[in-house]
């Protein structure tokens, strides 16, 4: 049975409405529950992203996530952030992609 940090757990939210990092956050939060450990990473990781690419969430293309995590990472180190903290953020945004590709049956798309 999959569980909330199973990325092959279902999204409430139909694929093709999936269309910026908010509608995803959306999404994942109507199937975990907003009290979610998962979905309190999930936001905060949100905001990182939201911060480093300079654009609210809402406008953040989903396929920008395919290509965040490298940047992503380097801006955490550039602001202070220890290692774990930078791997746990890494980690939760590679999570973005496994739901966004399960949920719209995108496996083909390459690694985040």
């Amino acid at each position: 049975m999959p569980t909330s940090t199973d990325p092959r757990s279902e999204l409430r939210m139909p694929a093709q409405s999936l269309e910026t990092l908010q509608d995803l956050l959306d999404a994942i939060r109507k199937s975990e529950g907003d009290a979610s450990h998962v979905v309190r990473m999930l936001s905060a990781t949100a905001a990182h992203v939201a911060i480093h690419l300079g654009q609210p969430p809402d406008k953040i293309e989903i396929r920008q996530l395919l290509a965040v995590r490298p940047g992503l990472r380097l801006h955490l180190k550039e602001r202070g952030f220890k290692r774990n903290s930078i791997r746990s953020y890494s980690i939760t945004s590679e999570f973005f992609c496994r739901k966004l590709k399960s949920s719209a049956g995108l496996n083909a798309l390459p690694k985040c």
